[in-house]
């Protein structure tokens, strides 16, 4: 399908309203008067953070419009370049696909939510690629307008994916298979500690694993009563990569952004 630019720019517009009223309404309750809170409570398992780690998705819509700001700005200018042309129809479909999990979230198609959300990680990983995150040596305004909202949204749905997968077995298991919840929990923290620690190394996207660092910690706090040992390893988990993003920016920092504002390029 090929699309002008600005068919596409509209498309991205259009599709990430549509996916803030269906979160907004999941929200509320104003869906199947259910809301995503209540379902996720029915659902919890050793994996699930506390309840205030989710208002990182403040900060990510708020990202988010920033990068369609800037699409519309470059678009304008004719840099269509920078992001629009590159990301594609990628931006659209995590819309979509994050839209129509809250539906199925909402209607307790937890299966169907799993794999929306791993077409929403898919959408992401496609946008990671093809906006070259992280691995050129960027302006500032791409730095903040692309890479941060891509990077960060990103950083959060990895951590949200195993969440949503333990959520499905818990709804197909009455106990968990095989091994002990703790063992499960562990080794899902294990795997995904591992995850960031190649994407900080691989990518060099720090922020992603920052964000891993306020889920990790939501989770300790969750579970601490619960488990003492997932909430201890949840800690340790989050202790090491804060560990492995600092001191990856500071071997990298001649190429922080400081460094390019005193060159004005921005």
């Amino acid at each position: 399908m090929n699309l002008s630019n600005r068919s596409l720019l509209w498309l991205n517009i259009g599709s990430f309203i549509l996916m803030i009223v269906l979160n907004t309404a999941g929200s509320f309750g104003w869906l199947n008067d259910r809301t995503v809170a209540e379902i996720s409570d029915r659902y919890a398992t050793l994996l699930t953070p506390a309840g205030y780690a989710f208002v990182i998705w403040t900060l990510i819509y708020l990202l988010l419009i920033g990068f369609l700001w800037y699409q519309w700005k470059a678009h304008r200018e004719g840099q269509n370049g920078d992001s629009l042309e590159p990301a594609g129809i990628w931006f659209a479909l995590s819309n979509l696909f994050n839209g129509l999990w809250i539906v199925a979230w909402l209607n307790d198609f937890i299966g169907v939510a799993m794999l929306l959300m791993i077409g929403l990680l898919v959408s992401l990983f496609q946008l990671v690629m093809r906006l070259r995150l992280e691995v050129w040596d960027a302006p500032v305004r791409i730095i903040m307008f692309v890479w941060w909202p891509i990077c960060i949204y990103i950083g959060w749905i990895t951590l949200a994916a195993p969440v949503n997968l333990a959520a499905w077995l818990k709804s197909v298991f009455d106990t968990p298979p095989f091994f002990s919840g703790e063992f499960w929990a562990i080794i899902s923290l294990a795997c995904l500690t591992t995850v960031y620690i190649v994407w900080t190394q691989w990518r060099n996207m720090r922020e992603a694993s920052l964000v891993a660092v306020w889920g990790l910690v939501a989770i300790a706090v969750q579970q601490w009563s619960t488990s003492w040992v997932v909430g201890l390893f949840a800690l340790a988990c989050s202790a090491l990569l804060l560990a492995v993003a600092t001191a990856h920016a500071l071997r990298n920092k001649a190429t922080w952004p400081q460094n390019k504002l005193k060159r004005g390029e921005f």
